[in-house]
């Protein structure tokens, strides 16, 4: 099974599938009227919301249960937590920095703030994911978050994106979820 996780491919594709879980949770959520808190902390606005939690969990969900045997005690748990409150923090600080960048182009914009979600999610979840499964020393540490942020540049397709269905949202999480999990494919292979 480790050979199976470790495996570049299998894992991206297994990240594309929770991205389009969440899209079409999203959905779901959107249509049964879920409702929103909101507050304000620290000079920023955060929200509980669908769109806050949804894909975080859903992708520690199904990541936890295939590390099962890489996790220990209630490292599935704390592997599931950690993905949620990564991407927690990670949507927030894209939110919250919507106004600082003023490019003129609404793309470039967006593109900025994913860029910027996505290094803040990825140092969050890879520092997680090396606490509960990588043992210390192992290689490839910096490839999640340098593989995530640029994946965050994704959000620049949902600029224009007026469809009914949001197609380019499904971009941005089965991407972005499959580009981090296949980088960290390099952080569970066994060491020689």
């Amino acid at each position: 099974m480790l050979t199976r996780r470790s495996n570049i491919v299998t894992m991206g594709l297994w990240g594309a599938l929770s991205g389009t879980i969440v899209w079409i949770l999203l959905h779901l959520a959107d249509w049964t009227h879920i409702p929103n808190l909101s507050f304000s902390f620290l000079g920023g606005e955060f929200a509980i919301a669908s769109g806050t939690v949804i894909p975080g969990f859903v992708f520690g969900a199904i990541f936890a249960v295939l590390f099962r045997s890489l996790l220990r005690g209630l490292g599935q748990v704390g592997f599931f937590f950690a993905s949620g409150i990564a991407y927690f923090i990670a949507y927030h600080a894209a939110s919250n920095s919507v106004g600082w960048w003023q490019t003129g182009s609404e793309g470039l914009d967006l593109a900025a703030c994913g860029v910027l979600a996505g290094v803040v999610g990825s140092i969050l979840l890879t520092i997680a994911t090396l606490r509960l499964i990588a043992p210390p020393g192992r290689d490839g540490r910096l490839l999640p978050v340098i593989a995530g942020g640029l994946a965050g540049a994704l959000l620049a397709l949902t600029a224009h994106d007026h469809s009914d269905l949001a197609w380019s949202f499904l971009v941005l999480f089965a991407g972005w979820q499959g580009i981090y999990a296949a980088s960290l494919a390099p952080l569970l292979r066994p060491q020689a």
